[in-house]
């Protein structure tokens, strides 16, 4: 069990950096991959994925586009560029979704992008105007893939637990694997919506209740 948490959280950590230039169908398949691996690597705790909701969604393409673009015409650096795109791979990681959607949603803004600077759209301010978000997006990601990390960490001191108590006990540390955890929607302070996840953390976009 140890060995396999150390090669998964290995390949985990090596599939965030490696810099993915283009959006397609075959990225997203790799993010399943990654999101199937952090389930196994979390020991069953790992929250089961909920649909991405449409905005969250439409968000995470319109980062993935607008660093794209912003690199592409020298306004992000490289180093920037980089994070950006690991980050939005990995909070997309996080939700269950359609590929061909996806995929079909950043071809069209793609195109939509383009043609606003064939009009003379101002690059510099719209890269500008974006980067908060794009470093929120990375210090979310960071958090979760850390939080992720410690999970994994003390799911397997109850598995060690586990093995090593004796039989009478088993019954009372199986509740541990049927943990929810409340959360609300991330940037909502008036009326925040509240849903509960199954797990221990909250996925991207939501915080702690």
């Amino acid at each position: 069990m140890n060995n396999t948490i150390n090669k998964l959280q290995v390949f985990i950590r090596n599939f965030l950096f490696v810099e993915i230039s283009i959006f397609d169908i075959s990225t997203v398949k790799k993010l399943s991959l990654l999101t199937a691996l952090i389930t196994l690597a979390g020991c069953q705790t790992t929250p089961k994925l909920q649909s991405i909701p449409p905005n969250i969604q439409t968000n995470l393409v319109t980062l993935w586009t607008t660093t794209e673009t912003c690199y592409n015409h020298n306004f992000y650096t490289l180093d920037e560029h980089t994070s950006y795109q690991q980050a939005i791979n990995y909070s997309f990681s996080t939700w269950k979704f359609d590929s061909k959607l996806i995929a079909s949603e950043t071809n069209n803004l793609r195109t939509i992008i383009q043609k606003n600077i064939s009009k003379g759209s101002n690059v510099s301010s719209t890269c500008k105007q974006w980067k908060p978000s794009m470093v929120q997006t990375v210090n979310s990601a960071t958090n979760h893939y850390n939080q992720v990390q410690r999970n994994i960490q003390r799911n397997h001191e109850i598995q060690r637990a586990k093995a090593s108590a004796p039989k009478v006990q088993s019954s009372s540390s199986s509740s541990t694997w049927k943990k929810t955890v409340n959360c609300k929607k991330m940037g909502q302070f008036l009326n925040a919506e509240i849903k509960t996840f199954q797990g221990t953390f909250c996925p991207i976009g939501w915080v702690s209740a």
